[in-house]
């Protein structure tokens, strides 16, 4: 009887000095789709297919094994299914490596993975960062965010909508704020992080790469944020839900002050060193993959930032050892840097020209 191997194994075409994986054989890849094409026409491959597969391949047919084995059937191209197996080589390595550490400083067995508990969540709070120092936005709270619906528009009265930074309040359950949180929240169902993350982003902005450039769009106009944050700083679990009648407060915070250094937000990456920028990149999304990304770059011979904001579009592409989508929001983040230091320098030209049009007193 012959053993069966996990599907990173049988696709693996280079290894490091610990047996981890380095790379994937495309011609693997190709052998998986030409003999799932051989047995059926079907273009969506059901779990029965992805077994008798596996079973023909000599590969595990556990639910993890199954869903990669699909993939590379999905994915339209070789190298698009190359990436994406990549991506969860590394995420599930960079998992297993964090756990580890957690396992070996506790005394403490659980005989149920973390991962796949459920945990129902009854009280969260609102984080409304304030990016700029306006009073209209302070209004736009308080007439709007966070006013009851009961509450006429036309209504004179003085608000008494406590705005007040750094102050954890109550949510009126009528107000537009929550109403929004909960119907985000009910249309996302059980969240599933992957890892322990400190606070949930109520709404993402839109990143899209095409071959002409990088094209963001901040639902908020770079104006304000809202995340989600547990009591007492607490962690949010893996896999989690927020119940119907959870409690839900919120708080105001203004990031652009350097008064509440623990609230701190970081905006932009600093481009002081190709760490600190990847660091930085990877604290905004809060994914967790620094240390990960920065490693992958390195084998890349990618060592500075220069190197990084040097890179021409072939040169994008050929870097093989990254995920699409570390790629995608890495570059996202070096030529928003590239058109905010080239707008600063127009406007430093404008200024500059201004001041020498002036005609002397």
């Amino acid at each position: 009887m012959t053993n069966k191997v996990s599907i990173y194994d049988y696709l693996a075409t280079d290894t490091d000095n610990d047996g981890g994986v380095i790379d994937f054989d495309n011609d693997s890849i190709e052998n998986i789709r030409d003999e799932y094409a051989q047995m059926t026409d079907e273009e969506k491959p059901t779990k029965a297919l992805l077994k008798q597969l596996a079973q023909k391949l000599k590969i595990n047919d556990d639910e993890k094994n199954l869903e990669l084995l699909r993939l590379c059937i999905a994915e339209e191209t070789i190298e698009g299914a190359k990436l994406e197996i990549r991506q969860r080589y590394y995420e599930g390595k960079d998992r297993h490596s964090s756990s580890k550490k957690k396992s070996s400083s506790s005394n403490k067995e659980n005989s149920t993975p973390a991962s796949s508990k459920l945990v129902s969540i009854d009280e969260i709070n609102c984080l409304i960062q304030m990016k700029v120092n306006h009073e209209e936005l302070t209004k736009f709270f308080q007439n709007f965010l966070l006013r009851s619906l009961d509450q006429p528009v036309s209504s004179k009265t003085r608000s008494t909508i406590n705005v007040e930074n750094n102050i954890i309040h109550p949510l009126n359950h009528r107000c537009i704020l929550h109403l929004f949180i909960r119907k985000q929240m009910a249309e996302r169902g059980v969240i599933d992080f992957g890892r322990e993350r400190p606070k949930f982003r109520l709404v993402e902005p839109i990143t899209l790469n095409d071959e002409f450039d990088t094209w963001y769009f901040d639902h908020f106009h770079s104006l304000f944020d809202l995340f989600l944050i547990r009591p007492n700083n607490e962690s949010f679990p893996i896999l989690w839900e927020l119940i119907e009648k959870s409690k839900i407060t919120y708080q105001i915070i203004s990031v652009y002050s350097t008064n509440d250094s623990d609230q701190k937000t970081i905006q932009r990456p600093s481009t002081k060193s190709l760490e600190k920028f990847i660091e930085d990149i990877c604290q905004i999304e809060d994914n967790g993959m620094a240390s990960n990304w920065i490693e992958l770059l390195r084998k890349e011979d990618i060592t500075t930032y220069a190197h990084l904001t040097n890179l021409n579009l072939k040169e994008w592409d050929n870097i093989k050892k990254l995920s699409m989508n570390a790629l995608k929001t890495i570059k996202t983040y070096v030529d928003r840097e590239k058109q905010t230091a080239e707008d600063q320098t127009k406007t430093n030209k404008q200024k500059s020209n201004f001041a020498s049009s002036d005609p002397p007193l």
